[in-house]
C-alpha cells in the first residue's frame, strides 16, 4: 500500500469489499487507526507517497490504552460448606444385564 498510494487500496477494497480479511479497509473499522499508522511509517522509511493524515472519521486515535485496574472484592458473605448428604445409599452390586 505504501508503495503504491492511495489508488491501490481504494481498487483492493472495490475488489475484496465481501472479503472479512480487508476490513480494516474500511473507514470506522476499529483496526483502521493503526492500517493507517503502519503504512505511514512504512512510507516515511521506503519514501513512499502514501504518508497521508488519518481521515476524520476513523474513531480514537487512540491505538493501544492501558488496562483497567481491576480490583478484588471481597464476597458479601461468607461461603459456607455444602451440608453432608443425608439421604445417600449405598446400593449393592448388580450386574449389567440385571438391571
Amino acid at each position: 500500500m505504501a508503495k503504491h498510494g492511495p489508488s491501490f487500496e481504494t481498487i483492493l477494497l472495490e475488489a475484496e469489499a465481501n472479503n472479512p480479511k480487508f476490513g480494516f479497509l474500511k473507514h470506522g473499522d476499529i483496526y483502521r487507526p493503526y492500517y493507517e499508522k503502519k503504512i505511514s511509517e512504512y512510507a516515511a522509511e521506503e519514501g513512499g507517497d502514501f504518508a497521508r493524515p488519518p481521515a476524520a472519521d476513523s474513531g480514537s486515535q487512540v491505538l493501544f490504552e492501558q488496562p483497567a485496574q481491576i480490583q478484588a472484592v471481597a464476597p458479601r458473605r461468607p461461603v459456607r460448606q455444602p451440608p453432608p448428604d443425608q439421604y445417600s445409599v449405598n446400593h449393592p452390586y448388580i450386574a449389567m444385564p440385571d438391571r
